[in-house]
């Protein structure tokens, strides 16, 4: 199973059956070096860290999802209809380091028209960032 994880413009994990590679920033191929060097090349074996930068982020969500376990409440493509704002900006924003509704508006306008989606922000932001806390 072909397993991916992004931030925009920033890193990009991919695994395929038998390898992983990671493309982008030095931070995080050095991390999942460390990984493959402590836990073996299996991301499915792999623990989740304490998120403290928008690297762990990553991290845990490929962790997750080559666990078969990363979800996402939120299923429309579109999280702002006024803004037109995908969903996937939105969660690309939180990648990106926006820890709250109002970062999170201003970095991609979502929530500043009708505010009818900021409670879906809201969750989505919570859903993100409580995938990344170790159970």
């Amino acid at each position: 199973m072909d397993v991916k994880s992004n931030i925009t413009h920033k890193s990009c994990l991919n695994r395929t059956v038998d390898k992983v590679t990671c493309t982008g920033s030095y931070q995080v191929i050095e991390r999942v070096q460390s990984y493959k060097v402590q836990y073996g090349s299996d991301p499915a074996n792999w623990p989740l860290v304490e998120a403290k930068d928008s690297y762990d982020i990553l991290i845990n969500e490929f962790i997750l999802k080559c666990k078969n376990q990363f979800s996402i409440s939120y299923k429309h493509e579109e999280m702002c209809h006024c803004r037109t704002v995908p969903t996937e900006v939105v969660i690309q924003s939180i990648k990106q380091d926006c820890r709250t509704v109002k970062e999170i508006s201003r970095h991609t306008k979502a929530g500043t028209g009708c505010g009818t989606c900021v409670p879906h922000l809201k969750v989505l932001l919570q859903e993100i960032l409580n995938l990344q806390k170790i159970p």
